[in-house]
């Protein structure tokens, strides 16, 4: 009889900053290499500028990227939701 693999799954929740994405990737690459499943929780702006799409489509059966949609105010509207563009914004103000 051969013997299941089991897999264990993973929500990975980085700060929403460019910066911590791309550490929690190399993990997340360690990790499904051990046949864990992963979902990266983050916001669409941190997702698309953070994590490189040939990752994603190399470990496409060990990750998902879930979207973590924070609702738009006036000043916050959803380019804002990564600090990647807060500094510009806090200069300028």
């Amino acid at each position: 009889m051969e013997a299941k693999k089991k897999t264990i799954s993973v929500l990975m929740f980085p700060w929403l900053a460019h910066g911590h994405t791309s550490p929690y990737l190399e993990l997340v690459k360690k990790l499904a290499n051990r046949n864990f499943h992963i979902y990266i929780c983050s916001t669409p702006a941190n997702l698309k500028y953070s994590i490189k799409k040939r990752d994603i489509e190399k470990y496409s059966q060990s990750i998902e990227l879930v979207e973590l949609h924070i609702p738009s105010l006036p000043n916050l509207p959803p380019h804002y939701h990564t600090t990647m563009a807060w500094l510009w914004s806090l200069i300028n103000m």
